[in-house]
């Protein structure tokens, strides 16, 4: 059985919820553990923006950190890879603080930076 969204997991063995708020548009997802930042808004309902749907290719999923890098696991060799390859003209201390939402697994509450996240209409058509 799974970790009650808004639960703690304390007591139950299991790993924890994150709640993840998404600015400017002020979301909070409830990410489940293992689970990437993309996928738990998908599965709120959410569109993310990128090409590659999730594959770490293309790089506009990118977020800002608000709360610094220890809210994520540390990017695996993948991530770090695709980052230093799509964003290698952007300034290292910037870089530093921005992930991939398809690689990027929360591990506790934070607040991260995306633009052009928006709700899914029922019915609408995906682009």
């Amino acid at each position: 059985m799974g970790t009650a969204p808004g639960s703690d997991g304390q007591g139950t063995g299991e790993p924890p919820v994150a709640h993840v708020t998404v600015e400017p548009l002020g979301i909070v997802l409830d990410v489940q553990p293992g689970e990437t930042l993309i996928q738990a808004a998908w599965r709120h309902g959410y569109r993310w923006p990128t090409i590659c749907g999730g594959g770490g290719s293309c790089g506009l999923c990118y977020i800002e950190l608000d709360d610094g890098d220890d809210a994520f696991l540390p990017p695996d060799a993948t991530e770090r890879s695709a980052m230093a390859m799509l964003f290698a003209s952007m300034k290292p201390e910037r870089l530093a603080r921005c992930r991939l939402a398809c690689c990027a697994r929360p591990v506790r509450d934070t607040t991260v930076t995306k633009r052009g996240v928006w709700r899914e209409r029922p019915g609408q058509t995906p682009l």
